[in-house]
């Protein structure tokens, strides 16, 4: 949300952003302090209320589900202080991340248009309103999500579907089939804008940071490829996923055959995974991965070998 309102700002916008303490703390000061059309406004995070720690105030300090659920349970007792700012400070347009399921009934209330920020992508949208209308899903397994998920799931979407549009942190390519369902699933003149990634265009429009040797590696291994032969694989920054989560993935992306690109987080230590070798795939690097991996796991099933 932070870089998107850089890209605002790199327009020419004056642009508020409303956050808490400790979310304050990821912004850039430099940034902020350099440029007269950036303002932020700390409102106060109800750590007491939801029983959390002073300081986790961000999906991505979730630890587990329990955790996730006050983050959310606090998302909507911060509305108060919101409303009361918007009253004294009516912006020209609103744009909430997709978490807070109040926003547009707010915002319509004093007459401000609404644009729902998602930051994943609209797959995510596609997914839970295909579960929650169809029972007849090819899935594997039967799913039972936990109710307190589906009442905000639900909620989230109908804000959503309320709004304006949607913008989303990807891009058109991505996902041409499921922004096209999406928009005659929701059947209401709601808009789709894919603005990402959003990273990328800090980079190219704002930085102007070269890009570094390895993602000119990377796109010089993807250039060699065929077209459509790659499987791209990545599962987020806020995915919990465990050791032996994460371990057995990487067994069975391995033993797939597949050519593949796997973006993850380097958790596990401060020490760069080795690239894939030239003109090969990237079996050999994930194979050091699951054998590192597997020095850490307790119990670990087995150590796997290069493709």
């Amino acid at each position: 949300m932070f870089n998107f309102a850089r890209l605002m700002v790199s327009r020419g916008h004056h642009v508020t952003i409303i956050t808490t303490p400790s979310n304050a703390q990821l912004f850039d000061k430099t940034t902020i302090e350099d440029d007269t059309c950036f303002h932020v406004h700390i409102i106060r995070f109800p750590s007491n209320q939801v029983d959390l720690p002073v300081g986790v105030e961000n999906l991505l300090d979730s630890y587990d589900d329990q955790t996730v659920g006050k983050i959310l349970m606090a998302t909507n007792l911060i509305e108060p202080e919101i409303e009361a700012l918007m009253k004294k400070r009516a912006p020209d347009i609103f744009i909430p991340d997709m978490i807070f399921t109040w926003s547009e009934t707010l915002a319509k209330s004093l007459g401000i248009p609404t644009l729902i920020f998602n930051p994943i992508s609209i797959f995510v949208f596609c997914m839970i309103e295909t579960v929650k209308s169809s029972s007849l899903l090819p899935l594997p397994y039967n799913i039972n999500p936990d109710p307190s998920f589906i009442k905000f799931s639900e909620s989230m979407m109908e804000n959503v579907k309320k709004s304006h549009g949607v913008i989303v942190n990807s891009f058109p390519e991505l996902e041409v089939e499921y922004t096209q369902h999406y928009e005659k699933l929701i059947n209401n003149g709601c808009k789709v804008w894919q603005i990402g990634p959003i990273s990328l265009m800090i980079q190219k429009t704002i930085t102007k940071v070269d890009e570094e040797k390895n993602d000119e590696y990377y796109l010089s291994w993807l250039n060699s490829k065929e077209q459509e032969s790659v499987v791209y694989i990545c599962f987020g920054s806020m995915c919990l996923i465990s050791d032996e989560q994460f371990f057995e993935i990487a067994r069975g992306i391995e033993a797939s055959g597949h050519q593949f690109l796997w973006v993850v987080q380097n958790k596990l230590d401060k020490t760069p995974l080795p690239l894939p070798e030239e003109g090969g795939s990237s079996h050999n690097a994930l194979t050091t991965l699951i054998d590192h991996l597997s020095t850490l796991l307790p119990n670990p099933i087995a150590t796997a070998t290069a493709s």
